[in-house]
């Protein structure tokens, strides 16, 4: 399969990043640190461009709360300017993996969402008696952030830009398993890391890709149409 290279130029771009700072403050100039990275948004953008190309830029950390909706969530507000980040990153990398998604998936992709999906079931509830439905418990805190960087090393070649994924992914842990691999020792124990901050971009586009052979097993190995 074809692996994506060259891409960190697009990334790292002042162009890229200038589109990125407009889209994290749409709907958000009049908060706190949004106006306060647009009043020198461009001196902003350049300082990220030049920290990216240099290797010196480092996320800042999370401030935490939680919201009711109707459960119980932490949510993790990541600093502007590494939502700035989380924006030019995914500028690059969502029209790559766009092109590999099942129609049927609905979450946080252009075009789609929320109302789309229930249209589309209802067109399914008129051909089909049954559904299943089902969620997968807590699935941003287990995430596996060893699967998950595996799942974008299979399709993105280019080492910056895996540098920068797992920069953003290791800014944030749920939970930290011992597991010991198979016919080995009992001193062999790895650990792994789990979870994802609710409330990034990247989460959200991550949590497409953890689950996309699953959809491609369900479509294609189980013939559920």
């Amino acid at each position: 399969m074809k692996r994506h290279k060259h891409l960190w130029g697009q990334v790292a771009s002042f162009d890229n990043l200038a589109a990125a700072a407009r889209a994290a403050m749409r709907g958000k100039r009049s908060r706190p640190p949004a106006a306060c990275f647009f009043t020198g948004w461009e001196t902003e953008v350049a300082r990220l461009e030049a920290g990216l190309k240099e290797g010196s830029y480092r996320p800042g950390p999370y401030h935490y709360f939680e919201i009711h909706d109707p459960k119980t969530r932490t949510v993790a507000a990541a600093p502007f300017r590494d939502r700035v980040v989380h924006h030019a990153l995914v500028r690059v990398l969502e029209p790559i993996f766009e092109k590999r998604f099942i129609e049927d998936s609905y979450a946080c992709r252009k075009g789609k969402g929320t109302h789309a999906g229930m249209r589309r079931a209802a067109q399914f509830a008129k051909r089909y008696p049954y559904a299943l439905k089902c969620d997968v418990r807590r699935y941003f805190p287990s995430i596996d952030q060893e699967v998950m960087r595996g799942q974008l090393a299979h399709v993105i070649g280019d080492r910056r830009v895996l540098e920068l994924a797992d920069l953003i992914l290791a800014t944030h842990v749920d939970e930290i398993r011992q597991v010991w691999p198979e016919e080995a020792d009992l001193f062999a124990v790895r650990e792994r890391r789990l979870g994802l901050p609710i409330g990034n971009l990247t989460s959200q586009f991550f949590a497409n890709i953890y689950l996309d052979g699953f959809d491609h097993f369900v479509k294609q190995e189980m013939r559920v149409k």
